[in-house]
């Protein structure tokens, strides 16, 4: 079950100019990118987003490094990408634009009118369940930070240094060929990245000053608590998390499976917590805590899924004929739509880091058949 490096993680390094996530860096590049999927080859491009030109590649890499939306070639210009949104983009940011209304509108309309009514499940991103979806999108398979992936991953120590950290990716990258071609990255770029990491999850404290950057002070990922500064060094922090919830841990699990097992019916909780790539890794939870959060899901929706005992061992069971992904997904928006007023349905699809296309389609959720109402976008 366990994922592979080189088939979990792009070869990128150093792509984010220094700069880590931003309250409100993602909401907007994402408005803007809607409106004009080539903003990022526009002179002006750093003006429209009201940040400086460095600031505005970074946001083009944190885009695509949290699967909000993908790089897809450019049918105009064959040597240049252009940016579109995933399913998950838009089943967690669509609507509510920070950008001009009328233009945001049309430009769903004309490229993909199925999705164009959508609204977004957070679109500002003020809830911490939303960050905790990045996080786990921006560790699952086929993604841009092979930085943190190790970290989270492949690197055992509780209570870590930067030196340490970056001594064990290098090792990673010298036994992974698939980083190393065609050259691997230096040691300093490496370092970069671990330094990244550790201001996205532990702020400003503890890094040398001249390792600090302004934007230690906004940094959205921090509530998690995944990774905290103890003295100049710095401790993964295993257990339960603030705003961590039974739908997310659920949603997660359930993606992994798609991902590695998608026809199986029951997955062992030790698994699933302690797989290299899954989410138990990638949300430090003891196996133990890892499966009150699974039982707590079973609860709350118990045609979907469900926890059984295979001898002394606890299994996540699949109760429902969908496919694995829908599954996860409507468990999301069953979730989401809990805190909102009474009637609030959210047209469903299925949640994941796939492109959107012109030719897709959406179910408009209207059937009142429970979970058998969700149908997949179709695939491409």
């Amino acid at each position: 079950m366990a994922i592979a490096i080189k088939d979990s993680i792009e070869a990128a390094f150093g792509r984010h100019e220094t700069f880590t996530i931003r309250y409100g860096w993602l909401k907007r590049g994402f408005d803007h990118s809607v409106v004009d999927p080539r903003l990022f080859y526009l002179d002006d491009a750093h003006h429209r987003l009201g940040v400086g030109k460095n600031m505005a590649k970074s946001i083009r890499f944190w885009l695509s490094a949290t699967r909000l939306m993908a790089e897809v070639p450019d049918p105009e210009n064959s040597r240049r990408t252009m940016m579109r949104p995933t399913r998950f983009g838009m089943a967690l940011l669509s609507g509510l634009p920070t950008v001009g209304e009328q233009s945001y509108s049309d430009s769903l309309h004309a490229f993909m009118p199925a999705f164009a009514d959508v609204e977004g499940l957070d679109p500002y991103l003020e809830q911490l369940d939303s960050w905790w979806l990045i996080h786990w999108m921006m560790l699952s398979p086929k993604g841009k930070l092979p930085v943190w992936w190790t970290a989270f991953n492949t690197f055992s120590p509780v209570v870590f240094t930067v030196e340490s950290l970056t001594d064990h990716v290098m090792a990673q990258i010298e036994a992974t060929a698939a980083w190393n071609n065609p050259t691997a990255p230096a040691a300093t770029t490496v370092k970069k990245d671990v330094l990244a990491l550790l201001r996205a999850y532990a702020g400003a404290a503890g890094i040398r000053k001249a390792d600090k950057s302004e934007d230690d002070v906004d940094a959205p990922m921090v509530p998690l608590t995944l990774i905290s500064d103890v003295g100049g060094r710095y401790r993964f922090a295993v257990g339960r998390k603030p705003g961590l919830t039974a739908a997310v841990v659920a949603f997660a699990s359930l993606d992994f499976l798609s991902t590695t097992s998608a026809t199986a019916k029951t997955a062992l909780v030790s698994t699933l917590a302690s797989e290299v790539g899954g989410p138990g890794r990638a949300f430090k939870l003891s196996e133990r805590e890892f499966g009150e959060l699974l039982e707590a899901a079973a609860s709350a929706y118990p045609d979907l899924i469900q926890m059984r005992t295979a001898g002394s061992s606890p299994v996540l069971a699949i109760r429902s004929e969908m496919p694995m992904r829908e599954i996860a997904s409507e468990i999301l928006f069953r979730h989401y739509e809990s805190g909102r007023a009474a009637g609030a349905a959210t047209r469903r699809f299925d949640i994941s880091s796939q492109v959107i296309t012109e030719c897709e389609g959406i179910s408009d959720g209207s059937s009142d058949t429970g979970a058998g109402s969700v149908r997949s976008v179709s695939q491409t």
